[in-house]
C-alpha cells in the first residue's frame, strides 16, 4: 500500500515534483521541503475528516475522482482550474475553513522559504495529485464495486456489499463494519482513530513522512490540539 509521498513520486508519469516546481516557479527542492511539510497534515487532515464520515459514499464526495484522477495522470490536468478549485475544496473541508488553509500555508512559507502566495496555490495542485493517487489505488482494490454502490442510487433492501463475490464479501463487511455498528476508541493525540474493522483503510492515507515542526504548529493551530 502506498504513502501519499509515494504516490506523489509516481504521479504524471514520475515527473510530478518537477512539473510543480516549472508551474509555479520553484526549484526542486522547494517543492520537495512542501511535500515534507504539506503532506503530514493532508494525510491527518483526510484520516480525521474520514473518520467522522457515517458512509463509505461520502469519500467520493471529499474526492472527486474525475478532476483528481485526471491531476495524478496529467501535469495540465493538475494545474487546471477544474483540478486546483477541486482540491481548494477539498482543503477546505478537510481543514474546517479558507483560513486554516492560509494558517498552514504561512508555517510551510516560514519553514521552506517559499513565500506563502505562491504555497497557497501550489496547496491545491498537490492536493489534487495526491489525491488523485489515493483515488486510483481505491479504483484497483476489493473496495471499488462497494463504493460505485454506495454512491449511486440506494435500494433500501439491498446491500452494497451484494456487489462483491466470495472471498472478498466477508472479508470488506469486516473492513467497513466501523461506520455502520463499529464505535470510534479513545482519541489520539491528533484525535484520529479509526473505527474497529477500519484500521486497515487507514494506512491508505499515511504520509510517508513524520510530521516536522512546521506541520505541527500548522496542525495545532489549525485544530486547537496540543501535540507533545
Amino acid at each position: 500500500m502506498f504513502t501519499f509521498a509515494d504516490l506523489m513520486r509516481q504521479a504524471q508519469g514520475g515527473q510530478a515534483i518537477d512539473n510543480i516546481a516549472a508551474a509555479y516557479g520553484l526549484k526542486r527542492t522547494d517543492v520537495e521541503k512542501l511535500m515534507m511539510t504539506l503532506l503530514p497534515l493532508y494525510s491527518l487532515g483526510l484520516k480525521k475528516s474520514l473518520t467522522e464520515m457515517t458512509s463509505p459514499a461520502t469519500v467520493s464526495d471529499l474526492l472527486d475522482p474525475d478532476k483528481f484522477r485526471a491531476a495524478f495522470e496529467d501535469a495540465r490536468a493538475a494545474v487546471s482550474p477544474a483540478a486546483t478549485e477541486a482540491g481548494r475544496i477539498a482543503l477546505e473541508r478537510m481543514f474546517g475553513s479558507g483560513e486554516a488553509a492560509s494558517v498552514i500555508a504561512e508555517q510551510a512559507a516560514a519553514a521552506t522559504g517559499v513565500g506563502a502566495d505562491v504555497v497557497s496555490k501550489v496547496m491545491p495542485t498537490m492536493a489534487a495529485t495526491v489525491f488523485g493517487g489515493v483515488v486510483k489505488q481505491i479504483e484497483e482494490s476489493p473496495f471499488a464495486p462497494v463504493m460505485k454502490a454506495w454512491s449511486g442510487p440506494t435500494d433500501d433492501a439491498a446491500s452494497p456489499f451484494d456487489v462483491l463475490t466470495n472471498p472478498y464479501k466477508d472479508a470488506m463487511k469486516a473492513f467497513l463494519k466501523g461506520y455502520a455498528e463499529g464505535k470510534p476508541k479513545k482519541k489520539s493525540a491528533t484525535g484520529v482513530e479509526w473505527p474497529e474493522g477500519m484500521e486497515t483503510w487507514g494506512k491508505l492515507f499515511d504520509a510517508g513522512f513524520e510530521m516536522n515542526e512546521a506541520s505541527r504548529k500548522a496542525f495545532e493551530k489549525v485544530y486547537g490540539i496540543k501535540l507533545g
